[in-house]
C-alpha cells in the first residue's frame, strides 16, 4: 500500500509538472504572438509548433512564410504560393512554382516537385507523393532518413530524381559511387497507382 500511495504521488506530481510547463509554453506562444501581430499588423500569424516557437504567416501581400518567436524568417515570405498551416512529425507541405514540396522544422526542403503530397495520418501510416500519375509511399522512417540524408547532400529529394531513378534502377544498384542523393532513393518504397 505504501509503494502505491508513494507511485500514486509521484505520478500526481509529475502531471502537476507537465501541466505547468505547458501552461508556460503556452504563455509564451501568446506572448510571442501578440508581439508579432503588433511588430507586422498587417500580417496574420496561428502557432505551428510551440517547443519551436514557430508561426505560420500570411503577410500584407498575401504572401506565406513560417517565422520564429522574433520575426525571424526560417521559410521567407513569397517562396511558396501555399504553406500548411501545421507540422505533421516534423514535416510541412508548401506549394511552390514546380509543385507540392515537403518542408522539415528547421526550414529545410526536403522532398520537392511533386503533383501531390498527402500527409499521414491516423489511418495512413506512410507520406504519399504522386508524380506523372504514379503514386509513391514513404514510410515514416524512411522519411527521417532521407530528412538525415537530404540535410547532409543538401539537394532535396525531386519527382525527377525518382523517375531517374526507376529508369536507371539496375544500373544504379551495381554502380559502387552511391552519393547520398541515390542512397535516399534506395529508401523510398514504390507502388503503382491502380
Amino acid at each position: 500500500d505504501r509503494i502505491d500511495a508513494a507511485a500514486k504521488a509521484n505520478l500526481a506530481e509529475a502531471e502537476q509538472v507537465h501541466k505547468t510547463a505547458m501552461i508556460t509554453i503556452q504563455a509564451a506562444a501568446i506572448s510571442a504572438l501578440e508581439n508579432l501581430r503588433t511588430r507586422f499588423p498587417n500580417s496574420s500569424f496561428s502557432i505551428i509548433s510551440h517547443d519551436r516557437m514557430l508561426f505560420h504567416s500570411i503577410n500584407d501581400q498575401h504572401e506565406y512564410g513560417i517565422v520564429d518567436s522574433l520575426g525571424n524568417e526560417v521559410v521567407p515570405y513569397g517562396r511558396y504560393k501555399w504553406i500548411q498551416n501545421t507540422f505533421v512529425d516534423g514535416f510541412t507541405r508548401a506549394m511552390g512554382k514546380g509543385g507540392m514540396g515537403l518542408l522539415d522544422i528547421e526550414g529545410n526542403v526536403i522532398l520537392e516537385g511533386f503533383k501531390e503530397i498527402w500527409n499521414f495520418n491516423e489511418d495512413f501510416n506512410d507520406l504519399v507523393v504522386k508524380a506523372d500519375g504514379v503514386r509513391y509511399s514513404i514510410s515514416r522512417d524512411n522519411l527521417q532518413k532521407i530528412r538525415q540524408l537530404v540535410k547532409h547532400s543538401r539537394k532535396p529529394l525531386t519527382a525527377k530524381d525518382i523517375q531517374d531513378y526507376l529508369e536507371y534502377k539496375e544500373y544504379l544498384q551495381h554502380d559502387e559511387k552511391f552519393n547520398a542523393g541515390i542512397e535516399v532513393l534506395s529508401l523510398v518504397d514504390f507502388w503503382k497507382e491502380k
